[in-house]
Order: structure tokens, then sequence, then C-alpha cells
């Protein structure tokens, strides 16, 4: 692929760099021209820029937007309003790129979206990104990545327009730079997942897309993962073409899924969905241990999750283990509870297996006195 297809994401038309002049003549000091256009551009601001969901219908016809599209229609989520924040930075001789964020600043994992610019000499107290300001490590790789080499006196501010408190000077505890050649696997897989969401018997499309990212960016877990999904959905017989496939015929498929979770999990080992559909696949090939020691490693590796716990208490139910089972469900109960959610679902197995145990000749009945 040419280099230059990298940056279509951030491609910009003669309107675009006219209002780009426009503001520099406004607000000729970098801080001034990024709160400007951040103004300008933000969710609600003077744009009037509105934030698109990945399932909203009009996406049927265009997945993702590009700056140019968001310029245009005023109409994006946090990967598409950035890129357009990020393409007018650029305009205006300002270092700027597309940040990944998987931690925001209260300490939850998300995965967001927004801009990071470079700027030289003093900024206000709290601009800055702390990370960038104190941790050599990330600084070093940060720089290595945009292609930076004289970093005195350089400060990284985080720019998200979508974020509803903070959208100049966001403190997210986990981020990462993405070059052109990264932003486009990451704009390639977000295109992916929508497509897949509005039109989920669409196989082939979303494959060709997922295969573009991972080659263009092997250590996007995010379209690995997608992969994983993509396939256990086509071994479950989801699209038209798989709906009749035997169990032999499924068999790779399940083990590509595997697979797929695997690579993702090397590359982040925090991801819930990636255990419970690599344990899933793992139980439809008949491998009860391999399912368990996934769902088991998925909860050790994130502790706040209920999905693993709800797929352990699912799988111990099918296997007669009932009092694992309630255990199960119990401690996913509980998380949700600490979440302020509920899963009916779940409430409802705990109801009827705690029926069971107050039943003779049921196994577990032993277990009676501690329901009580």
């Amino acid at each position: 692929m040419d280099p230059a297809e990298y940056k279509a994401i951030f491609q910009m038309n003669s309107e675009m760099r006219d209002y780009v002049q426009r503001m520099l003549k406004g607000h000729p000091g970098q801080l001034d021209f990024l709160k400007a256009i951040t103004d300008d551009w933000k969710v609600g601001g003077t744009q009037g820029v509105t934030y698109m969901w990945q399932d909203d219908p009009a996406r049927s016809t265009t997945p993702v937007r590009t700056a140019m599209m968001v310029f245009q229609s005023k109409e994006g989520d946090c990967n598409e309003v950035s890129a357009l924040v990020v393409a007018e930075a650029r305009e205006a001789g300002i270092s700027a790129f597309l940040a990944y964020v998987t931690e925001n600043e209260q300490g939850e994992s998300i995965s967001h979206a927004c801009a990071a610019v470079f700027v030289r000499g003093e900024v206000p107290e709290g601009l800055a990104y702390g990370k960038f300001e104190t941790d050599a490590g990330f600084r070093a790789r940060t720089l290595a990545t945009a292609g930076i080499e004289e970093s005195e006196g350089l400060h990284m501010v985080l720019i998200d327009p979508v974020s509803l408190s903070k959208q100049m000077g966001n403190q997210h505890r986990e981020v990462e730079l993405l070059g052109d050649r990264q932003a486009l696997s990451f704009h390639l897989s977000d295109k992916a997942g929508t497509i897949s969401l509005l039109s989920p018997h669409i196989f082939s499309e979303v494959d060709g897309l997922l295969k573009g990212a991972v080659a263009l960016n092997p250590d996007n877990y995010n379209a690995w993962v997608q992969r994983g999904d993509l396939y256990l959905r086509l071994a479950d017989g989801k699209f038209t073409f798989s709906k009749d496939f035997t169990e032999e015929q499924k068999k790779p498929f399940y083990e590509h899924a595997i697979s797929y979770y695997s690579t993702a999990l090397g590359l982040e080992p925090r991801i819930a969905s990636a255990y419970v559909g690599m344990g899933g696949a793992f139980e439809k090939l008949g491998d009860s241990n391999s399912a368990i020691d996934a769902y088991k490693r998925g909860a050790a590796a994130v502790p706040d999750s209920y999905a693993m716990h709800k797929a352990l208490g699912a799988l111990y139910y099918r296997l007669g283990d009932r009092q694992k089972a309630l255990e199960q469900y119990e401690t996913a109960a509980n998380k949700l509870k600490a979440g302020g959610h509920l899963d009916t679902g779940v409430v409802k197995r705990i109801a009827e297996i705690r029926a069971e145990f107050r039943q003779p000749n049921i196994p577990g009945k032993n277990h009676t006195e501690k329901l009580a």
C-alpha cells in the first residue's frame, strides 16, 4: 500500500484549508489555535457537531468517516472527529496524531480515540499530558512513533473532542500514539465493526477489512478480537453459507477463532470479551477443561468483569455441577451489583439453582444450609 494512502483519513480540501487559515489569522498562537478548533469541533461546539453512534442507520452507506467527511457532515465518533482535529492541526504546521485510549482518567478500561498534538515552549499548568512529561519510557516510545528527534521543550497535549467533561488537556491513564499506518489499521477495523453491527450477514467484506487492518498493524489487538468474533459467528452458522456446516466443517473455524483471540490476548491480556469468546469456542469443540481454563484466566486478568463468572456458571451448570455453578453466578451478580447493574438471566439462574438445592435427590442438596 502506498504510504500516501495512510494519510487518506486526514486528507484536506480547499474549504478546509481556507477554514484553517481563517482560524490562524484570528488565533496565531499554537495553543490559541488548538483551543479555537477544539471549541469549534467538539461535540456540541460552535460548529454543531453531533456524536454519531456506531449503530446509526446512516452509517450503512458510509460506515466510517474521514476528516473531510466529518467537516462536511458535522457528524462523527471519537475516532472520526479526532481525525479532523489532527488534520487541521497538521495544516497549521503542528505535529499531530491519533491516539488510542485504553484507560480513561477515572481508571476505567475503554476503547476510545482522541487527538495528540505536540507543542513547544511553556504551556498552562495541567494542559500538558503528565505521562509524557514524567515517564521516560513512554516519552521515548511516543517520540519514536511520531518521528520526532529534537524533544527539548516539547509537550504533548491530548484533545478529546467528544469528551463531556474536558476536551483539551485530558490525562487519560493509558494512551498509545498511532502512526499513520496504525491509524489506518484502526480505521479499517472500526469500519469492519460498523458493518458487522449494521449488516451482520456480511462476511467477506468484513474479513477483508480485518485482514488489511492486521497486515498494516499486527499489534492491533482489537482487529484480532474482531477476527475471533467473526470466525466464531461463522462456525456458529450465523451466515447464510455456513448454516448447514457439519461439525467437522465447523471445527477449523472454531480453531481459527481461538488462535485470533490468543493473538489478541498476547498483545493485551485484559480483554474480557476475548476470554469469553475463546472459552465459548473451546466449549463448541467439546473441550470443557480448556474452556474453564480460559474463563479462569480471564477472571484473573480482568477482576472487575462479571462476564467470565457468568460463562463459568453456565458451563458448570451444563456439566451438572450445581454448587460451582451457583458460586460463579453469585460472583457475577455481586460484580454486577458493585457496578450498579443487573442481569436478570443471572438472577433467574441463581433462583433456579437455589430451588433445586431445596428439592430431594438433587446433587448438591448438602448445600441447602448455606443458602438458607
